[in-house]
């Protein structure tokens, strides 16, 4: 992180306290890791994740695909993810990603800001396969799972 090209160090999933005198022109320039990870679902939600690009949650919107939301087909995380171009109609989505599907198929994903603020149902929580959640630990309070390509 910069503050006027100043540089400042934060630790990662923890608050940053910039204490300053703030002045007109300011800048502030943030660096977010944009890694693929998953948070492994428990209780109601046992055998889902939840994928998150960096710090965007990640949701299916069938706005932006054929699927029922009833029937998403399971998402192949061995594969790489595509980023696609939006051509629809507005609102516009901030990101969406294609992923491969178990059955050899895609399946494209929004940022969950954007799902269903035309009225369609959504879901964050997605079929990825079998992952064991992640206890807490210091060093991944988050107890998410980065996935690398």
């Amino acid at each position: 992180m910069c503050v006027n090209g100043e540089t400042f160090s934060a630790q990662p999933g923890s608050y940053c306290d910039l204490e300053r005198i703030w002045k007109e022109g300011d800048t502030i320039a943030l660096r977010f890791d944009m890694s693929l990870r998953l948070w492994v679902g428990e209780a109601e939600c046992a055998g889902k994740v939840s994928l998150y690009h960096g710090p965007l949650l990640l949701a299916y919107d069938p706005r932006f695909d054929a699927y029922s939301v009833d029937d998403i087909p399971e998402i192949d995380l061995s594969l790489p993810i595509k980023r696609v171009t939006y051509t629809g109609a507005e609102p516009s989505p901030m990101l969406l990603l294609s992923f491969a599907t178990k059955t050899g198929g895609r399946i494209v994903l929004c940022d969950f800001a954007s799902a269903g603020v035309c009225g369609t149902r959504y879901r964050s929580w997605l079929s990825c396969g079998e992952f064991t959640p992640n206890p807490f630990q210091r060093d991944n309070p988050l107890r998410c799972t980065y996935l690398t390509y």
